[in-house]
């Protein structure tokens, strides 16, 4: 009988154009302050969430990113520095901070307003005092750029700066700035990467451009990159158009592993 009008409402709300307003704060109350902990490698780290989109990528986190996650943790030393770009939530910020130690250094880079104020939480609730967050977003050019997020309230942890057309969008983008990483090494006491995590939904190829330099750096030891095809004007050549960008730097690729529509590519220094 619940289920029944639970049914009949969500008719009605539809009718009424307020479906959406209903299904925002169902899914918000519910999950709204609800944690989850999460063990791996010896490390612990605890996430709160704040919608089902959290809940859900959270709890599939050590299922969906165990490779690039050991990947990351067996190339870290105590006191080495990690770029996380795309870092959402701050799942890969957190356990790399816990490896690295209180002398170590992540840089978490999210520009999504409401994801990067999870994240700032996230970091909160873990004491994690050697991530610093910034809220901005990577790429070739210095300037500003429209990010787009998902329509569905359960999948809020996805955004790009590709409208994308495999799941629905917001209509209407978000400006946010966006900065070459390369000049982030011209503020005071930032520190070169010995590993970068890049996962930016279609950006990946402007955010290497981006990068220079530092890619160069023979402080640098490990890279992980997730390529998507169908949102790169490169398609099917995506691979081989990493391998070029990538080719003078003196990073050796270690693996490639198709997931999905995605290649999810690692890369060590020699």
């Amino acid at each position: 009988m619940l289920k029944f009008l639970r049914a009949m409402g969500g008719r009605v709300l539809r009718r009424l154009g307020l479906y959406s307003v209903y299904e925002s704060l169902y899914f918000k109350l519910k999950y709204r302050g609800a944690s989850l902990t999460l063990r791996h490698g010896g490390e612990t780290i605890l996430v709160r969430t704040r919608s089902k989109a959290d809940v859900v990528l959270a709890g599939n986190f050590l299922k969906n990113e165990r490779e690039t996650l050991d990947f990351l943790l067996e190339n870290l030393r105590d006191r080495d520095t990690v770029w996380d770009i795309g870092a959402n939530i701050g799942l890969f910020s957190l356990f790399c901070a816990k490896r690295i130690g209180a002398e170590g250094r992540v840089y978490a880079f999210e520009p999504e307003p409401a994801t990067f104020c999870a994240l700032e939480k996230n970091l909160a609730d873990n004491h994690a005092g050697n991530v610093t967050p910034y809220r901005v977003a990577l790429g070739a050019e210095t300037g500003e750029a429209m990010l787009f997020t998902s329509a569905d309230i359960r999948n809020q942890g996805v955004h790009s700066l590709v409208k994308r057309e495999d799941f629905s969008v917001l209509a209407r983008g978000r400006t946010v700035r966006v900065q070459r990483g390369d000049f982030l090494l011209r503020e005071p006491g930032v520190r070169q990467p010995a590993a970068i995590k890049i996962d930016v939904e279609g950006a990946e190829f402007s955010v290497l451009r981006g990068l220079g330099g530092v890619l160069s750096s023979a402080e640098l030891r490990a890279l992980c990159i997730e390529v998507h095809p169908r949102l790169l004007e490169e398609g099917d050549k995506a691979g081989d158009k990493l391998r070029e960008l990538l080719a003078d730097t003196g990073l050796r690729l270690k693996s490639i592993v198709e997931r999905g529509t995605e290649l999810h590519a690692f890369f060590l220094r020699d």
